[in-house]
This record gives C-alpha cells, structure tokens and sequence, in this order.
C-alpha cells in the first residue's frame, strides 16, 4: 500500500525529548501503546494504493483518539493540534495530516473505527481490569448538527415539491437549449455551475420530502433529515437531536456499550443494550441497573428470564420513593391506590378494589403513551358509581370520572416482583447510587470536553463521533487503573 513513513520507534530531534516536557504518566503514551496494540488490518486493506501517499492508519487512530479524549473534535482544530501541541506531534512522529485527511479518514472508516471499540474493552480483559458484573445504563439527548430553522412541516410538503419541480423544469428548460444552440460537448454558455450544485441540492431535498411523506412524518430538518426533534430535559428545550445510551461496567468505570438513537425513550432499547454489553465483552451481566425510563414489563420479564438482577423501577415505584404521589385527606397524608391494592379473583376474572367493589373483565387493548410504548393490557371496568366511593379521592385520578378502570399487562408479575424488590434497603441504595456511577459519563461529555452538538451529520456519522467519545472515556479510565503500573504494559499482553 501507499503509505507516508510511520516509524514510532525512530528517535525525533525537538532539541529536547518530549519525556522531559510531558509527565510520565500523560495520556499521550497510553494512547500510542493502545493504537500499536489494536489490530487494524480492516483499515489498511481499505486505503487506495494510487495516488499521493496516504497517512498511516495508525497516526490517524492516535490523533482521533487523543483528540476525543481531551475536548478536540474539529478536524481543523486537530490539524492545528498536530503542528502546535508536543503530544500530537509526538504521536504523528512530526507529520502533519491536513484537516481534510482526518475527516475523510473519520468518515471513511466508519465502521472499522467502531469495531476498535471491543478491542479495547479486550485488552481492558486481559489487563485484569474489566469483570462486567453490573451493568448501569443511561441515556442522554445531544443536539444534532442541524438548524432548528431549517424545518419543512407536513402541511408544506406538497407545496415545497411544487416549487421544486418547477426550478427544476426551468433549469432543464433552459440547458436543453443552449445544448441546441452550443452543443451538448461544450461548456461555454452551458447552465452555470452555481445553478447546477443548486439543482443537485434541490434534487436531494426533494427526495428527503418524498421519504417524509411515506414515513407519515409531521416534519423534518432539512439539515439532518434524520435528527428527530426531542425534548432535553436539561435545558427543558426541543431541538434536533439524537438519543445517546451508553452502558458502564460499575466495577471498572468503563463504558461497556454505547448506541446512538433518534426516539425520545429508552424502554425499548433496553434489552438491546445488555446484548450489546454482552457481545463487546464476552460476558454477560450479573446485574442491571437503570432508571425508569429504560422500564419495560416484557423486558424485565425476559433478563429475570435468564437470571439478570434488574434494579430498575416502574414509574410508580420512583414516584413512591421520592414521596411525590400523595393526596391529603382530612389533614392526612394517604398515597393514591395503585393495582397492587386491588385483590385478583382467578374463578371468575375479576379485581376487587380496597371498598370491596368487583371489577369485570372488560377487554383487550392495545395501551401505550405513543407508538413505542404500545402494548396489549387486559382492562377490568368497575360498574358501579365511584364518583360517590369514599375513596374516590384516592381511587380516581379525576373526580368526573364516573368508573375506574385498571389496565393489567399480561407481563405484570416483573411489575410486582420490582416493586417488591423496591422494599428492601438494598435496591433502594443500588437506585441511589446508580447515577452517581453513569452519569458522570454525560457530564464529562457536557461539562469536561463541552460536546454538546455533534458534528457530523446523519445517525450513523453521530454514531462514529459517540463511538470515539467512548474510547476517549475508556482511555482516561484505564490511565486511572494503570497509573500505579508501567503504561508500556500493555506492550506484554
């Protein structure tokens, strides 16, 4: 292959050695060992042997890496990293790779950069370092790169692909006769260029309309047409963004999984990340911890299924923990009746609420706040006034409803089995300390390394930039770890 001259080992004359100028124990040398340890055969067989020589995959890696790992994402500021800063220049040998090398590098390899990412978990194994034995999951929304302006609602669609169509059979109209009149070989009086890079870009646009308008969407980013427009908690805003989970191992502090969505919950995600987890480290988990957003009552079903410790409570269970669903009576406080407080009659298929009234089955249903929620639940319809019960206050969630209703879901033994977890000490502190493991993921993300906005476009390049921001956390949390042994340990494994 076409390669630029890459030897790690050659001796560089700075007038001085960088060992002198950075600590012994800086991150710089743990990357480099990391990247020589990594297997990167995919990525050379994908570089092109033609043409001016290519940089070294290898110089690429350390670069992305250590640029992840300490707050630099632009391919500008990186190439700026490489003529200025003594760790990149101790990394790249004195090479200094173009802006526009390390992006195409980022984007063209993809998929091989995210397959660095068991590897490293790998060596993190043999090190003796990663155990996976409980796992906490998070998720986190980030800004896409993408304007909240640059929006196109349902009701303009149609509209949109009009005036689309009619540039383009202008433009058309109007190459086609100067073709007549030039030539269709020469390129004098042709169209201009600026109106055909417009015309491609048109064309795109249309093609995102058309996909929308399949998808039954009710808009989308003209930017990032696939960014969902997602509401962050953090901010209380609703921009284009994508959904970030990422799982750690509790024992080691490492990030054990990681995946980009573009849906606003993390329910259904749920089982996906323990196999993810699963597959990146050989193991599977012991123990899985989350909040409620990731609770799903066939999900937990299925890890306890094949004996997972869950430690994730339903909405209901955070609410009674955090003393937050209540109601006064007579200068009382008394909690809201839930289905637990309403008795099962198997004979004949009924409940029986706490003021001994019977509830019917009524039917079958499918249930949920939205289309990723929805689940089929068995509904059981009281028919006799509760408005007029003397518990209506804490049986009814409104005092105009004339009957109360439950809906039972087919999987509600995983519901009662977390709540009865939740009554113990143990589960309550496992909850408590979940977030102050995980979330200092987002918040070295958000705060440390200020990446709130990805910056390239489209879920699969945000996947790319999530990977290498996970790796550049493994990174600095293996330094921890290795910071009472040799960094060039790793050279043994």
């Amino acid at each position: 292959m076409n390669y630029r001259e890459y030897n790690p080992e050659q001796i560089q004359l700075f007038g001085y050695k960088p060992e002198d100028v950075l600590s012994e124990d800086h991150l710089v040398y743990l990357v480099d060992e990391m990247v020589e340890n990594l297997d990167l055969k995919e990525f050379y067989d994908l570089t092109p042997g033609a043409g001016n020589a290519a940089y070294d995959p290898r110089i690429m890696l350390k670069v992305l890496f250590l640029g992840y790992a300490t707050g630099i994402f632009s391919s500008r500021k990186l190439q700026q990293q490489c003529q200025e800063n003594l760790a990149f220049i101790h990394l790249t040998r004195g090479q200094r790779p173009k802006f526009r090398a390390i992006c195409e590098f980022r984007v063209g390899h993809q998929k091989h950069i995210k397959e660095l990412f068991p590897q490293m978990l790998e060596i993190a194994k043999k090190l003796n370092i990663l155990r996976l034995g409980r796992l906490i999951l998070d998720s986190t929304k980030i800004k896409a790169n993408a304007s909240g302006n640059r929006v196109i609602r349902a009701d303009k669609y149609d509209e949109k692909l009009k005036s689309i169509d009619d540039y383009l059979k202008n433009a058309q109209a109007q190459d086609s006769e100067e073709d007549k009149i030039y030539g269709k070989e020469f390129t004098g009086q042709e169209l201009p260029k600026e109106l055909h890079s417009k015309s491609k870009r048109l064309e795109k646009l249309k093609e995102i309309i058309q996909q929308a308008k399949g998808q039954n969407l009710n808009y989308i980013n003209t930017t990032d047409p696939e960014a969902k427009y997602i509401k962050d908690s953090d901010i209380n805003k609703i921009k284009p963004s994508y959904n970030v989970q990422a799982g750690m191992d509790k024992d080691s502090g490492l990030i054990v999984a990681y995946k980009t969505t573009d849906t606003p919950t993390d329910n259904e995600h749920l089982e996906d990340m323990v196999k993810r987890a699963q597959e990146n480290v050989g193991i599977i988990p012991k123990e899985v911890d989350a909040d409620s957003g990731y609770y799903s009552n066939a999900s937990i079903a299925q890890l306890e299924k094949e004996h997972i410790d869950t430690c994730i409570p339903d909405s209901n269970t955070v609410s009674f923990l955090r003393k937050a669903q209540s109601v006064m009576t007579n200068g009382t406080v008394s909690k809201k009746y839930t289905q637990d407080d309403f008795r099962y009659d198997a004979e004949h298929d009924s409940y029986i609420c706490p003021q001994n009234k019977i509830l019917l089955f009524s039917a079958e249903a499918k249930s949920g706040r939205n289309k990723n929620r929805l689940k089929t639940v068995r509904r059981y319809l009281c028919r006799e006034m509760c408005g007029v019960c003397p518990d209506a206050q804490r049986c009814l969630a409104n005092l105009n409803v004339k009957h109360r209703m439950l809906e039972i879901d087919p999987n509600r033994n995983a519901l009662i089995l977390t709540q009865e977890k939740f009554k113990t000490e143990e589960y309550r502190q496992r909850y408590k300390e979940r977030g102050a493991f995980i979330e200092r993921v987002y918040g070295h993300f958000k705060k440390n390394l200020k990446f709130t906005q990805f910056h390239l476009r489209g879920k699969a390049k945000a996947d790319v930039e999530v990977a290498l921001l996970c790796m550049g956390f493994n990174l600095l949390a293996l330094k921890h770890w290795l910071i009472v042994k040799a960094i060039g340990s790793l050279a043994a494994i």
